[in-house]
């Protein structure tokens, strides 16, 4: 399967709907009693991998932030293995991850952007910068 045939969304709503296919495509598989394994590789790929292609589609990482924290969960409850597109998602968009996780979505964006504040302002005065 190509990314043309996995994820051609344009929309926040479009994007949940896919996600949310993905999610009870693999449920019907799962209860079907499909090895654990392939579930698992499965529905990370067809979740995770949906997702990375929406993310990667936004003009900034800092866009919609609460639709995404949101879009994570459902994707961590239904897909919770971290399998090889997980851990893409993650290490190209860690600031989703930052956090704990019982942490509600609405209070870890303000506390992130204050700690990329806070992190900038270190560097400029200790003369060095940090991305």
């Amino acid at each position: 399967m190509g990314t043309h045939q996995t994820s051609y969304v344009k929309t926040e709503k479009q994007t949940q709907r896919w996600v949310f296919f993905h999610c009870k495509q693999v449920e019907l598989i799962r209860s079907l009693g499909a090895d654990t394994q392939v579930v698992n590789r499965l529905a990370d790929f067809l979740i995770w991998e949906t997702y990375a292609n929406y993310l990667s589609e936004l003009i900034s990482v800092e866009h919609k932030p609460m639709f995404k924290h949101g879009l994570k969960k459902l994707c961590m409850n239904h897909a919770p293995e971290a399998g090889h597109w997980h851990q893409r998602v993650q290490n190209k968009f860690p600031f989703l991850f930052w956090g704990p996780g019982w942490m509600p979505g609405w209070l870890v964006w303000p506390l992130y952007r204050l700690f990329r504040k806070v992190r900038s302002l270190w560097g400029l005065l200790n003369g060095s910068t940090i991305a």
